[in-house]
Order: C-alpha cells, then sequence, then structure tokens
C-alpha cells in the first residue's frame, strides 16, 4: 500500500537532541523537503513527539505541516488548523491530579536532592526531566516509583532518552496517540509510516505499517526499523523522506 503520511519524532530524528542552535543549512533543507511533499500530497509529513504543545505548534509553522500533532507523547493531539488542543486517550482528570501531585513533589525535591535535574516546564499531561549528564537521571527514579506507590491514579512509565527522562502515564504513548490521529484522518495502519531514533518511539511501531529511523537511532530501534537510513538526524530524515516517496 502506498503511504500517504510519515509522522515524526523530533528530536534526534529531525533534529539535534543537544541544546544549542541548530545548524541552519541541513535544517532549510528538511524544511523545504517537508513543505515540498505537503505541497505535493504523497507522503504528508506530521510530527509526533515529547515536545509541549507550543513548541510543535512554532515548529509545524515553520516546517509548514498541517497534519494533526502528537505531543507530549499522546498526551496531547494538536490540530492547526482549528488551534485546538485535545487530551490524549487515556488522559483523564484524575490522572491530571496525580500527575500534578508528582510535578510539585519534584519541584520541592530536586533543587536540594538533585540540583543537576532540571524539570521542564510547559508540559500539561506529562512530565519531562533534563540532564546534561544522563546517567544521573537513573538517581532520581526510585524516588518517583516510590511517590507513585502512594498515589492510586499515578499509574507510570518512564522513559529515557539522550538527555531527558520522560514520565508518561501508563498507556498513553506515541502509539496511543498516534493511532487516534489517523483514526481521525480516515488513514488505516498500513498507509502510515513513522521515524523515531529511542525507545521511546517503538510504541509507535504497531500503529504504522513502516518503521524508519536515522543512522543515530539506539540499537533496539534500528532493529525494528523497516528501513535504516546511513545517515543521522537531519540528513536521515530528509533521506526517509525521499525513500519513502520514491518506493
Amino acid at each position: 500500500m502506498t503511504i500517504e503520511v510519515l509522522f515524526c519524532d523530533v528530536d534526534g530524528s529531525l533534529v539535534p537532541e543537544e541544546s544549542e542552535p541548530w545548524d541552519w543549512s541541513p535544517f532549510s533543507q528538511l524544511a523545504e523537503t517537508v513543505r515540498r511533499h505537503n505541497r505535493s500530497g504523497r507522503p504528508r509529513i506530521g510530527l509526533c513527539t515529547g515536545r509541549p504543545q507550543p513548541y510543535v505548534e512554532a515548529l509545524m509553522k515553520t516546517l509548514g505541516i498541517t497534519l494533526p500533532a502528537v505531543c507530549e507523547n499522546g498526551a496531547i493531539l494538536y490540530d492547526l488548523r482549528e488551534n485546538r488542543a485535545d487530551f490524549g486517550p487515556g488522559v483523564t482528570p484524575a490522572r491530571m491530579r496525580a500527575l500534578g501531585k508528582l510535578k510539585a513533589m519534584l519541584l520541592d525535591r530536586l533543587p536540594g536532592e538533585f540540583p543537576d535535574i532540571v524539570y521542564q516546564v510547559g508540559k500539561e499531561a506529562q512530565l519531562s526531566l533534563y540532564c546534561a549528564q544522563p546517567e544521573r537521571l537513573d538517581a532520581v527514579e526510585p524516588l518517583i516509583r516510590a511517590f507513585a506507590e502512594t498515589e492510586p491514579d499515578l499509574d507510570i512509565t518512564l522513559a529515557k532518552t539522550n538527555y531527558y527522562l520522560n514520565i508518561d502515564l501508563r498507556g498513553v504513548s506515541k502509539g496511543s496517540g498516534l493511532r487516534a490521529v489517523l483514526e481521525r484522518l480516515g488513514i488505516p495502519r498500513e498507509a502510515a509510516a513513522f521515524l523515531g531514533d529511542s525507545t521511546g518511539d517503538l510504541t509507535a511501531r504497531d500503529a504504522v505499517g513502516l518503521f524508519t529511523c536515522p543512522a543515530n537511532a539506539t540499537d533496539v530501534v534500528r532493529a525494528a526499523a523497516d528501513y535504516v537510513s546511513p545517515h543521522p538526524v537531519t540528513a536521515g530524515a530528509i533521506d526517509i523522506i525521499k525513500w519513502i516517496s520514491g518506493r
């Protein structure tokens, strides 16, 4: 079946995850490639990321993307045309309140006990922690898990990327969000593709018919991919878009 849409992770897949300005030359090539394919209609490009809605909205406008986006690893679905953000499947008021209690605890204890770990502001239904020394993120996991055991509505999963620890509501993922978006668009699984680089992207594997990754992807993601680009990050994303359009 022809691939109609390609949904992409952002950090490590479209752009580098490091906290530094993007290299404009490859990013401008990516923007032109995405805009060209979104005009031609095959495949149209969308975003499926852990980033919050305001960040995603700005990136969609920059890249010329109008397909509904998956934000916060499936917790938020955002439609640029309608300027509407909705909670994804599995996000309930009770779970939001419990997540808010975990957020309050982390804001209270991180500065004194884990000063090198930074709470990432701006998210609604997912929490993320950043550390320039990512191995240090392991130290805070026991604190998070112990707190979750005290809250009946706080059933969570923890997933690391290169520099972040993402705290997700169990069952809320890129895969669940992507299924909801594809259903909204009326696009069957077999006509959808995904581009990702880290273990958190594997939840999208069964939501699409074609799974791809750049050369810098983790070993487990590379093993699950139908196509591994020989190029990393931005160059890999451009290569994957061209590869899908030429199939």
